[in-house]
């Protein structure tokens, strides 16, 4: 998957499957979880502006989110909360985590 910001070069995107795309401060949108190639690998969180067709990585601190799909996804006053899913092996995550930090 490639996105083209402007006329810059294009981003490399890791295809994932299962992430949740929530709407963010208006002209964003954040694109968080989902299952990798990799099941080791933590899930990046992604923000993609609408206005400037540009995507970035998010700067998240605290534990790692693991990929995983299936998870339920809300902003509640400024910060995102996580919950649950299921792993690449289908083990069901019973964690609640949330991004004050986006």
């Amino acid at each position: 998957v490639e996105v083209k910001p402007n006329h810059e070069a294009p981003v490399t995107v890791t295809p994932c499957a299962g992430h949740s795309l929530i709407p963010w401060e208006g002209n964003k949108l954040i694109s968080i979880a989902g299952h990798l190639k990799d099941p080791s690998e933590v899930a990046n969180v992604k923000a993609f502006d609408l206005q400037t067709n540009t995507l970035s990585t998010m700067k998240t601190y605290g534990k790692p989110l693991v990929s995983r799909g299936g998870q339920s996804v809300i902003v509640v006053g400024g910060t995102l909360v996580i919950f649950g899913g299921q792993d690449a092996n289908r083990t069901p995550l019973n964690d609640l985590l949330n991004y004050s930090s986006l």
